[in-house]
């Protein structure tokens, strides 16, 4: 391939075109109406002269690769909330996010907004903008988000992809690229799994008909793909309980999670 080209591939039982057809045209009337929605990475250094939303961040991050400098890639299972209304003046993101050892960001992960939900991916090539996988979105479905490098040898590539699997449905999909950088996963907050707050309203968390969202099952890579073996609530932890260390589970609290914060002059 060329370089600074990306292609998505979708597969599994029950995917068809005209499904990626329709949700595609779907995405399109939602951006439309609303923009494309920006994500992370972490904020830091916002200049106050202009009238900014500061997003708040609940960070579970992965502190392997500060003893493992070559892992190549970082997962997690989320079971999807189910949206039961629109109490958002903005909209929530939450998933798996990996900065590489060149800092170039990428994530896979699902938003929630105007009372509806997307799977989708981001990365610093689209400046963060959310990009949809063309995949429904089933509430109470469990979907692995993953994020990985395939070096020399890997099947042909030598690429970094963003995936989303539904393992209820063994639906999947990827995002290839062929400009994102790095080869290896870096010691940094947003190696992680992170829930993004852009509400500003405290009663944002209403249209979510369980109280907490969940990830579980996190690796990181190996052969086999190993478990975590260390991670670090940061950035603070109000929100968070459990652990994603040896395949385990964190439980974030949406009551819990702060609002957004409007700045400017």
């Amino acid at each position: 391939m060329p370089k600074n080209v990306s292609f998505e591939v979708y597969g599994g039982p029950g995917v068809t075109a005209q499904e990626i057809i329709s949700l595609a045209a779907s995405n399109n009337t939602f951006q439309k109406q609303h923009g494309v929605i920006k994500l992370g990475p972490i904020q830091t250094g916002i200049s106050p002269d202009t009238i900014t939303i500061i997003p708040s961040f609940q960070v579970d991050e992965n502190g392997d690769p500060n003893n493992e400098p070559y892992l190549d890639m970082q997962s997690c299972n989320i079971i999807a909330p189910t949206i039961i209304g629109n109490y958002e003046d903005n909209y929530t993101y939450f998933g798996d996010n990996v900065f590489t050892n060149t800092n170039y960001f990428l994530q896979s992960g699902e938003i929630y907004a105007n009372g509806s939900s997307r799977l989708v991916w981001a990365d610093t090539g689209t400046g963060c903008g959310a990009q949809t996988f063309y995949l429904p979105y089933y509430g109470g479905d469990t979907y692995d988000h993953s994020i990985s490098y395939y070096g020399a040898g890997n099947y042909g590539y030598q690429e970094w992809m963003m995936w989303c699997f539904n393992i209820t449905t063994s639906a999947w999909a990827y995002h290839l690229e062929t400009y994102a950088t790095g080869t290896s996963l870096s010691y940094n907050p947003n190696t992680s799994v992170f829930f993004e707050n852009h509400n500003v309203n405290s009663n944002w968390y209403a249209g979510f008909q369980s109280s907490t969202v969940q990830a579980n099952d996190a690796y990181d890579g190996g052969y086999p793909d190993g478990p975590w073996a260390n991670n670090y609530f940061c950035l603070p932890n109000y929100s968070m309980t459990g652990s994603l260390t040896n395949f385990g589970t964190t439980i974030w609290t949406l009551s819990e999670i702060p609002t957004a914060i409007m700045q400017g002059p």
